[in-house]
């Protein structure tokens, strides 16, 4: 099992396939990584062409997010709080966006004009695991027996 993340990202099952991200609009989670601590987020994201749209929290307050999306799978947008913004840069690969934000600031003790912080994030739909758990249960078994008749057998 030298390999088990690539197997989690490459081979799951086709039901759990998320190929379209302009059919991604919705409730999302990600996390971001900064100084070896990670944050969590909860979004709701729009898709609309290139443009994506959205809103969210996490533990340095509400933000709102502007960006775009190129053909190749690139993601950019901005993060802005009411205090601060941060850069996005990412990838869809199908199940999530994943890349580097950056952060810039004015330099107050340095020569610097600006200082500037990096780090990783992932992000991803939250809709699309249950929606396809659900689709799971509504899909009917070629050849099951009906749940009403499965239940008299066994009562006799």
């Amino acid at each position: 099992m030298k390999n088990l993340s690539y197997l989690l990202y490459t081979r799951l099952p086709a039901y759990v396939e998320m190929n379209d991200l302009q059919e991604r609009s919705g409730p999302w989670s990600g996390f971001w990584i900064q100084s070896q601590v990670r944050g969590y987020m909860k979004l709701r994201l729009q898709f609309y062409g290139d443009q994506l749209i959205g809103g969210g929290t996490d533990c340095a307050g509400w933000f709102e997010i502007r960006g775009k999306m190129q053909p190749d799978g690139t993601v950019n947008f901005g993060k802005r709080y009411s205090s601060h913004g941060v850069e996005y840069e990412g990838r869809w690969d199908g199940v999530m966006i994943s890349g580097l934000w950056t952060m810039r600031q004015p330099a107050l003790f340095s020569s610097e004009r600006f200082t500037e912080e990096k780090g990783d994030f992932e992000m991803w739909p939250e809709a699309g695991e249950f929606d396809a758990i659900s689709e799971l249960f509504e899909e009917p078994r070629v050849g099951a027996l009906p749940a009403l008749q499965l239940t008299a057998n066994l009562r006799d």
